[in-house]
C-alpha cells in the first residue's frame, strides 16, 4: 500500500446511543489521518400493517423518515468536520439493516466496518435478529462491534 493509500471505514449509524458510542470509539481509538469515513444509515421503507393510511399521512411519514436521516447526517457530518476528518453520509433504503450495511460497505470497498450493538441476550437475538451479528458474519472485511 502506498503512502497516499487510504482506508475506507464504514460506520453504521442510527439514532441509538450504541451507534453514537461506536462513532466515538472510532474517533478515539481507530482513526488515522487520511482515512475516508463513510457514515451509513439504513432507512427502512415504511411497512404498513392493516389498512393503508391516506396519501397525506403516508407522505408525512415518509417526510419524517427523510428528516430523521437528514438530522443524523448533519449531526455526525458536523462532528467529522470539527475533527477535520473527511467523510460522507449514505442514507440507504433497505428492509434489513444488516444486509444494507454489508452491501454499502462492499460498494464503497470498505476496509473496516464499525457498528454498535444493543447487547441482546441469546433468546432475544434469536427471535429479533441482530444487525451487528449479521454484519460480523457476512461482511467482506473486518468488523469492530462496540459495546458500551
Amino acid at each position: 500500500m502506498s503512502a497516499e493509500a487510504t482506508d475506507v471505514i464504514v460506520i453504521a449509524l442510527d439514532e441509538s446511543d450504541q451507534a453514537e458510542n461506536a462513532f466515538e470509539f472510532y474517533l478515539k481509538h481507530l482513526h488515522h489521518k487520511g482515512n475516508e469515513v463513510v457514515l451509513v444509515h439504513c432507512t427502512e421503507p415504511l411497512t404498513m400493517i392493516g389498512e393503508m393510511p391516506n396519501v397525506d399521512t403516508y407522505e408525512r411519514m415518509l417526510t419524517d423518515t427523510k428528516d430523521q436521516a437528514k438530522k443524523l447526517e448533519e449531526k455526525f457530518s458536523n462532528r467529522l468536520k470539527e475533527k477535520q476528518i473527511s467523510g460522507r453520509f449514505i442514507a440507504a433504503f433497505g428492509h434489513r439493516p444488516g444486509e444494507t450495511i454489508v452491501a454499502q460497505a462492499a460498494e464503497v470497498k470498505a476496509n473496516l466496518i464499525v457498528t454498535g450493538t444493543r447487547g441482546l441476550n441469546t433468546t432475544r437475538r434469536t427471535i429479533m435478529g441482530s444487525v451487528s451479528d449479521f454484519v460480523v458474519h457476512h461482511a467482506h472485511c473486518p468488523v469492530v462491534v462496540c459495546r458500551k
